[in-house]
């Protein structure tokens, strides 16, 4: 089976504290399936992002690691861009 690139699109405009686990179980679905070459985290609706947001944000990046890849995050806003910054992850979290 060929690898590909897959987008895991975020919930918006926050990520509710029920649906950390579910994200982190399609991710692990992703990963488990041996079709997923690359993974990249869709976070354009993500417009108002909170410490929830954040948590969720990086359990998924803990969990690709741990499959050995990354976790871009592309369509970041200013919101979360900002949280990013103010807690430090913009230096943990990679923003495509």
């Amino acid at each position: 089976m060929d690898e590909t690139t897959v987008t895991l699109p975020l919930p918006g405009p926050a990520i509710a504290p029920a649906q950390v686990p579910l994200l982190c179980r399609r991710l692990e679905r992703l990963y488990a399936s041996g079709a997923v070459g690359a993974v990249v985290c869709d976070a354009t609706a993500l417009t108002a992002p909170d410490l929830t947001s954040l948590d969720a944000l990086t359990r998924l990046t803990l969990l690709s690691r741990r499959h050995g890849s990354s976790l871009p995050i592309h369509g970041a806003g200013p919101a979360l861009r900002a949280l990013l910054t103010l807690t430090g992850l913009d230096e943990v979290l990679v923003l495509g």
